[in-house]
């Protein structure tokens, strides 16, 4: 990246969603004179007029959108993908082959930015922690930014960036995939399987996650969950070969942090300090203290005082999509919690809930990725759910984990749930008002990626809360 000269160059910008359109404006202004051009899956009639305005300086043959859209790479000296597009394509391959420069986003606002950076990543939760960190430093008058996968694209920054801002940058799978830069602390929150369908294997989907950590500088620091098997064995090796140079740090490692039981309560522990307990925090679910945990561990990096750090976590409320409340109706508790897209997610929340009062229907279900769901099924037999709402692809599959589960169980004290299939939200919606008993939960948690069915997990769970709303006063 740093010895590429733009200059002069043809550059195609490979997607046009929200980073695309950021790359579009970045590259304009830092380099107006280059030919740019720009390729997308969506056909042209189809974007908006903000879109179409974006790309009036784009000549109309530099314009590729359409199925066709990977059909003219070679024609550019460059190419500059948006993580979305899965660089494994035949079309990209052969391109990277005959010599065509593949960058990113990401890289780019890696080269050129100033501040500092807090990167944080994960299989699950790195959304929930990266917003809990940037809560800390608004709390801690620390100037700072909320970018990446949840914020803004990270190049629309850089117009009035300074040494003195510190980013929070959730940054996913795609976007580590081909990452060359370095941040000043990485937080790694888990590591479990995922956008296998992306990356091709466990192994490769790793290897992306830990190009986070790939190029350390002097004084740079890595926290990460020593409770994840995978993450601890690489990063007491990662130590060890790094050891002097940079600071390794761990947390809930049930030795200097951990979530513990006190009086009843879940509580986060540092060093046999109680940090905070459930009841101080809007976060339900061992797993959001132990996002906690990484938090606690940035806060003494920054020597930001337990008083301050006490108030942040206190004070932030949970996501969109992520164990939301849903509300109260004819008896039922609604919780929406579509962001969960793994079987480990949706134990998690089932989990968090239980603590609160009975799960009476489970909402499952969604793209089959070859997920294992025997362990969810144990949970949800012991959990006694009564009922399952299963949508399609995966919703059969853990119809029969919960099946061949209860066939090998003594019958006394193991009741079978009602299993219902449904095809859409607002019959998921319908049956679950029908069979949830009054007192207990519904709980949306598919344990699944939602793309079979529905654009993203944002309208899957933006139907759910609609489709419950609607229909609590019918």
């Amino acid at each position: 990246m740093n010895d590429f000269d733009w200059s002069g160059k043809k550059i195609l910008i490979l997607g046009f969603g929200r980073e695309g359109q950021s790359v579009l404006r970045f590259m304009k202004n830092k380099w107006p004179a280059l030919e740019i051009g720009v390729a997308d899956r969506k056909e042209s009639a189809k974007l908006t007029r903000e879109e179409l305005g974006q790309l009036a300086d784009v000549k109309m043959e530099n314009r590729f959108f359409g199925e066709s859209y990977l059909g003219h790479l070679r024609e550019f000296d460059a190419i500059i993908r948006s993580p979305g597009i899965n660089p494994r394509q035949k079309q990209i391959e052969q391109a990277k082959l005959s010599g065509v420069k593949m960058e990113s986003a990401t890289n780019l606002f890696f080269k050129y930015k100033k501040g500092r950076v807090i990167a944080v990543t994960g299989s699950k939760g790195k959304s929930t922690t990266a917003s809990l960190i940037w809560q800390l430093l608004k709390t801690a008058g620390i100037k700072s930014e909320l970018i990446g996968n949840i914020g803004k694209a990270s190049l629309d920054y850089l117009a009035n960036d300074e040494a003195d801002i510190t980013y929070v940058f959730e940054m996913s799978s795609y976007q580590l995939e081909d990452f060359r830069g370095g941040a000043e602390i990485a937080v790694l929150v888990s590591f479990f399987p995922e956008h296998l369908d992306y990356h091709g294997d466990l192994d490769s989907y790793f290897e992306a996650k830990m190009k986070l950590v790939a190029q350390p500088q002097p004084g740079f620091t890595v926290i990460y969950n020593a409770a994840q098997e995978r993450l601890r064995d690489y990063f007491e090796k990662y130590a060890r070969a790094f050891q002097g140079d940079i600071r390794v740090l761990p947390f809930n490692d049930k030795i200097g942090s951990g979530v513990e039981t006190e009086n009843g309560l879940l509580v986060a522990r540092r060093s046999g300090k109680t940090i905070v307990r459930e009841d101080q925090i809007k976060l339900q679910g061992r797993h959001n203290l132990e996002n906690m945990l990484a938090v606690i561990r940035v806060a003494e990096i920054l020597k930001i005082d337990d008083a301050v750090l006490v108030k942040a976590l206190s004070e932030f409320s949970p996501l969109e999509h992520r164990l939301e409340l849903v509300g109260q109706f004819k008896g039922i508790t609604f919780y929406n919690d579509a962001i969960s897209t793994t079987p480990e997610s949706t134990m998690a929340a089932m989990e968090a809930l239980v603590r609160e009062k009975p799960v009476g229907t489970l909402i499952a279900g969604g793209l089959d990725r070859g997920y294992n769901f025997e362990a969810m099924a144990a949970l949800i037999v012991k959990s006694k759910i009564s009922n399952l709402i299963l949508l399609p692809e995966t919703g059969f599959k853990i119809e029969e984990a919960v099946k061949t589960l209860l066939k090998n169980l003594p019958q006394t004290g193991h009741p079978a749930p009602l299993l219902i299939h449904c095809q859409t939200m607002q019959d998921c919606a319908k049956e679950a008002y029908r069979v949830t008993p009054s007192g207990t939960i519904c709980l949306l948690s598919c344990a699944s990626p939602s793309y079979n069915l529905f654009k993203n997990f944002e309208e899957r769970g933006k139907l759910f809360k609609d489709s419950v709303r609607n229909l609590a006063s019918a």
